[in-house]
């Protein structure tokens, strides 16, 4: 006779242990911190804690620490909020700002009027229509400057139905010029999306940096100009980088993201202006070792960020940092220990942005020892002198320097600071549930 064990019966020994959380690196009463965007019960939108975060696109003023220290993350000043958004695990790929809503500001409407139609089989669907005669009549969208690199080439997506006009145009343009166009008299060549829309592609062309990167949708085609009156149905456009349009990622807002089947990644968004959180003191008087894990997404190497930091670095004994990238213009990453003498060793310069990356700094002050591993693997390691002397009671600051510089231009998916070296396992953990929250593959 065949017996068959509950679910939670897997082996002689008895129950199936409960999945691993950050929880477990502080039951011995290790002080440090965990914080956790995906978990919305610990994040208000103000510092008082007392207007829960309830959607994306709300700012935080405090965020709640659940490794049971109580050393929550706040911001008092409203304009100085992270804002909670959301992305698809995997990352971003589309690049225009708003896909759902082609009446929305962002879209330029020369000589034509756009109405929302309904639904296609993958979002909302849009009437674009001509309502004046000329050669400049479309509606369209530019790529923001910060999306688009030099040397990089791009290509594009939309769901094209057909309404009056016997033709229909996308295009790349100024820079580079690039055109697709169906002539509705012929939809043989032609992959069928449903409810009488088409899938109309433009190739990959490289972006040379000389203009803008636009994406246009015309009525009709760029060789029949028509007529006022002319119109077609588009729904979905999507831009991104690479040779081939992917499945479509839609764009509501720069803070919501989401793309069907694929689970969501949720992280504070920080300015690079203003934004930071910072805790009261937190007393790591008790340790000279150190263990601090991130998900971050790094949107700018322009300037010096900082991830987190106990007190300034350069002022005090007993301090730390972690730097996305550590200086002006570097593609890198860094981990920084000080006794009473500071280490600084970085990567290479091999991480530009835009980047998405699982960041482990370890430290031991009296070993001496400082690394840093980025997903999952050793990327700088120091075993020169911190000096000596244990780590300080000090704020812990989040997108920013202690008194308001160096700001972090970047998404924060999970941070966790722990006042204790870490076991190769634990470690290992702790690595692969960051890259679950951050939508990284180890």
């Amino acid at each position: 006779m065949q017996v068959i064990l509950p679910e939670h019966y897997i082996n002689w020994s008895g129950i199936v242990p409960e999945p691993w959380t950050p929880a477990k690196l502080f039951t011995e009463g290790e002080q440090g911190v965990s914080y956790d965007p995906s978990d919305f019960s610990t994040m208000f939108q103000d510092a008082a804690g007392t207007i829960p975060v309830t959607e994306v696109g709300q700012p935080v003023g405090l965020v709640l620490d659940k490794s049971g220290n109580g050393n929550h993350a706040r911001q008092v000043t409203e304009t100085a909020r992270p804002i909670l958004g959301r992305v698809p695990s995997g990352g971003r790929r589309n690049l225009l700002t708003q896909t759902e809503d082609l009446t929305a500001g962002v879209w330029n409407l020369s000589g034509v009027v756009v109405t929302e139609e309904g639904e296609s089989p993958l979002g909302k669907s849009f009437r674009v229509e001509f309502t004046v005669s000329g050669s400049n009549r479309a509606a369209n969208q530019t790529i923001a400057p910060g999306l688009r690199e030099e040397g990089q080439g791009y290509c594009a997506r939309i769901l094209v139905k057909r309404g009056n006009t016997a033709f229909t145009s996308i295009r790349f343009f100024d820079d580079p010029n690039r055109t697709a166009t169906i002539d509705w008299s012929d939809t043989s060549g032609l992959t069928e999306a449903g409810d009488g829309f088409y899938v109309l592609d433009i190739p990959e062309s490289l972006y040379v940096g000389t203009g803008a990167l636009r994406f246009y949708i015309y009525p009709a085609g760029l060789g029949n100009l028509g007529n006022p009156g002319d119109y077609v149905i588009v729904s979905c456009p999507q831009v991104e980088a690479g040779a081939e349009p992917t499945a479509y990622q839609k764009v509501t807002s720069q803070y919501d993201i989401t793309e069907e089947g694929v689970p969501d990644i949720y992280g504070l968004y920080f300015d690079g202006v203003d934004d930071r959180l910072v805790t009261e003191g937190i007393d790591f008087t008790g340790t000279d070792k150190m263990s601090v894990f991130a998900g971050v997404r790094k949107s700018s190497d322009a300037a010096i960020g900082v991830v987190t930091e106990l007190a300034n670095i350069n002022n005090v004994d007993g301090a730390f940092n972690l730097l996305a990238p550590s200086g002006n213009g570097l593609a890198n990453y860094s981990y920084r220990s000080k006794g009473t003498v500071q280490v600084q060793p970085n990567t290479s310069s091999i991480f530009p942005a835009p980047t998405t990356n699982v960041l482990t700094g370890y430290s031991d002050i009296s070993a001496p020892l400082v690394g840093l591993r980025v997903d999952g693997i050793q990327r700088s390691v120091s075993e020169a002198t911190q000096g000596d002397g244990a780590y300080g009671n000090f704020s812990l600051n989040i997108g920013a320097r202690s008194g308001g510089t160096l700001f972090f231009s970047g998404n924060i998916y999970s941070l966790i600071v722990r006042g204790a070296s870490t076991s190769q396992e634990d470690l290992e953990q702790t690595e692969q549930w960051v890259a679950e929250k951050s939508g990284v593959s180890l």
